[in-house]
């Protein structure tokens, strides 16, 4: 078994040198070497364009709402913050909601009767 992989890694050790000898031939300069071709810029076509001023113009509206928002959110803060750091003393007491109290309610009889 021992003498089966030693003669195995052989065998693949001088494969590997027969091919990189192989490769290191020199081949023909004019077939290897080509002409870089330039890629072509293509025009950009008026659908292109208003998709792009368009996705412009909604990056633009995204920002702006983004804005808009931190500085509703800082607008919602600054009371949290003043009532917090005002003394309880200034503090004006909530008002309570009186319960208007409606009479009881007469069932017919008791309306014929007062009538």
């Amino acid at each position: 078994m021992k003498k089966q992989l030693t003669a195995v890694i052989a065998a693949m050790l001088m494969a590997g040198t027969v091919s990189l000898h192989a490769q290191t031939s020199k081949a023909d300069p004019a077939t290897t070497t080509s002409k870089a071709k330039k890629a072509k810029t293509k025009a950009e076509t008026p659908e292109l364009r208003a998709i792009r001023e368009l996705q412009e113009k909604m990056a633009a509206q995204q920002a702006e709402i983004d804005e808009l928002k931190q500085q509703n959110a800082a607008k919602d803060a600054a009371p949290a913050r003043s009532r917090r750091l005002q003394p309880p003393s200034r503090r004006l007491p909530q008002r309570s909601r009186r319960r208007r109290v409606q009479p009881p309610r007469r069932s017919r009889r008791q309306i014929r009767s007062i009538a």
